[in-house]
């Protein structure tokens, strides 16, 4: 035999009092079930839990109980297992979440351009702005991604992929840009040794 769950819905919305009342019906007639109400829609639904082989026999009873207990026929319902039941509430409630280092690699771009992307009206917003940087809907990315237009523009030249200054210090250009940061030969050269020093503590 199959645990069926028939959650009903009704165009009405309850007070305390009345909620109170409909879960003593309830339980006064040995039926295992809760009420919630939504008071957004002005609405409440009951949800009752049969063991019943069929599900068509499952929605008709519990149909019937409920508009028997609400005094009113209901304006939707849904039966379901409870083992589909389980399934729901154990599925994460919080959406895939992408960082802009996660975002620059899906676009397959620089972090940097990423926050040039921002600016852009069909970039999606972020969903919060954290002390470690801002987070965004996975799959609003990914929507992005799938609309966006890039404009062509002039081939990428090929560059080191790393550079040793005359001090002797190796630095690996493609692990920067890795991480956001991208620097040229001529841009180490032409950056002051404290400012390249704060680059490579934060980066390396």
């Amino acid at each position: 035999m199959t645990d069926w769950v028939v959650r009903t819905t009704f165009d009405v919305d309850p007070d305390e009092a009345t909620m109170d009342a409909w879960e003593t019906a309830l339980d006064e007639r040995g039926v295992d079930g809760s009420l919630s109400r939504i008071p957004k829609l002005h609405q409440a639904t009951m949800t009752v839990y049969l063991p019943i082989s069929d599900m068509i026999k499952a929605t008709c009873e519990g149909c019937d109980l409920a508009a028997e207990i609400i005094g009113r026929p209901p304006i939707g319902v849904e039966t379901i297992t409870e083992d589909e039941q389980q399934r729901r509430a154990d599925e994460p409630t919080l959406p895939e979440l992408m960082s802009a280092a996660e975002i620059a690699e899906e676009l397959g771009v620089a972090r940097q351009r990423v926050h040039q992307l921002r600016s852009t009206a069909a970039f999606p917003s972020p969903l919060a702005e954290l002390r470690g940087g801002a987070i965004w809907d996975a799959a609003a990315v990914r929507k992005f991604a799938h609309d966006w237009e890039r404009k062509p523009g002039r081939p990428r030249q090929s560059r080191r992929t790393a550079y040793r200054k005359p001090d002797g210090r190796l630095i690996d250009l493609t692990y920067l840009e890795s991480r956001g940061v991208s620097l040229t030969q001529a841009d180490i050269d032409r950056m002051p040794p404290e400012e390249l020093d704060r680059i490579l503590r934060e980066y390396e």
